[in-house]
């Protein structure tokens, strides 16, 4: 049995912090891809299958199915990716790599 807030404390344990000036972007920016790639991982397990062919001699509009919303595990990895790329292409002014 998996304790409930095993994930989040495994998490929140891994993250390179406190942040500072001379926080080191490469760190955070795997970890950022690190928790994007769980979540991809989260919503790959939790696919449907696609609904079957439309049948032969059928009207194909008949057959149509209305989108499903993205599921939590994909609006999760949407943000991650998104603030991974904020980190990637921020401008901390003080070079060398860091964050400030």
């Amino acid at each position: 049995q998996v304790p409930l807030l095993e994930g989040a404390v495994r998490q929140l344990t891994s993250f390179p912090g406190p942040l500072g000036p001379s926080s080191s972007k490469d760190k955070l920016l795997k970890w950022l891809a690190d928790q994007a790639a769980a979540c991809a991982a989260e919503a790959a397990a939790s696919l449907q299958p696609p609904p079957p062919p439309p049948a032969p001699g059928s009207d194909p509009q008949s057959q149509l199915q209305p989108q499903q919303p993205p599921s939590l595990a994909q609006q999760s990895q949407l943000l991650w990716e998104v603030l991974r790329l904020r980190v990637k292409y921020s401008d901390g002014g003080g070079g060398g790599g860091g964050l400030g």
